[in-house]
């Protein structure tokens, strides 16, 4: 006599999303991938305070352009920085 076993699974959960809030509608999140996309991507630090300056300087480029910030902080869904 076959002895089978049947496999045991799981139950499926699938949390409702909607609940969360989405980082592309989240206008920090926009800023900061607006600022890694243009002046923190692809660099290699030395030491902390080389980290510290660079991110300051990308900081002060952001506020020296108000309308670039309001712009950014308006979007919604999309892509933000480079073009694809």
């Amino acid at each position: 006599m076959a002895h089978h076993r049947q496999a045991r699974h799981a139950p499926q959960h699938h949390p409702d999303l909607s609940a969360f809030p989405r980082a592309e509608l989240n206008p920090q999140e926009n800023i900061w991938q607006f600022m890694r996309a243009n002046w923190l991507s692809n660099l290699v630090f030395e030491t902390y305070e080389d980290i510290i300056d660079v991110a300051c300087d990308a900081w002060r480029k952001l506020i020296a352009q108000p309308e670039m910030i309001t712009s950014i902080g308006m979007r919604g869904l999309g892509h933000i920085g480079q073009t694809p």
